[in-house]
């Protein structure tokens, strides 16, 4: 699930939450969970949703039906016909 935040994060931010070259310094990032949002990232429920799943403590994460289902994922979520999710449009005000 934390990889699936990170993707996350990155499609909607255009960067890594952690873009550091140092692993220590990283994890410590990871740790605090040490990350900004791009302005354009205005949906306060996709910022609550990567939070969790960038939470440090695995058993603290969100399973996958848990995000699943997540009001971010509802059914207004467009799919691309093979099941696949696209992002809601209005994801990207």
């Amino acid at each position: 699930m934390w990889s699936f935040g990170v993707v996350i994060f990155t499609m909607l931010n255009c960067k890594v939450p952690f873009n550091e070259t140092h692993p220590s310094i990283i994890y410590k990032l990871q740790m605090s969970q040490k990350y900004r949002f791009n302005e354009r990232v205005d949906s306060e429920e996709v910022k609550r949703l990567i939070k969790n799943l960038l939470q440090p403590n695995p058993q603290e994460r969100p399973s996958v039906d848990t995000v699943l289902e997540d009001h971010w994922f509802e059914m207004d979520s467009l799919t691309d016909g093979n099941g696949l999710f696209i992002l809601r449009k209005n994801c990207f005000h």
